[in-house]
């Protein structure tokens, strides 16, 4: 996915890393966006990945993301 974004849109800074870990760019915003990633984590991580993003976020920064109502345990397919 990363070699698609760079190649449609060359001038943008791309990264592969886990969110756990991410330095988010070494940079801060105004509001970030988390589609189908933190109810996929382990509930340390998920804590890690907020504690991280909360940390990256501008005062009064806005974070909207999507969990399922209830909590749930996802099986990914192995290959």
């Amino acid at each position: 996915m990363a070699a698609a974004f760079r190649q449609r849109l060359p001038q943008a800074v791309v990264a592969c890393e886990s969110a756990q870990d991410s330095p988010f760019f070494n940079r801060t915003y105004d509001g970030a966006v988390a589609t189908g990633l933190l109810f996929l984590l382990q509930p340390a991580d998920q804590i890690r990945v907020l504690q991280r993003l909360a940390a990256a976020m501008n005062p009064g920064g806005r974070f909207l993301f999507i969990a399922p109502r209830q909590a749930c345990v996802w099986t990914d397919a192995r290959r």
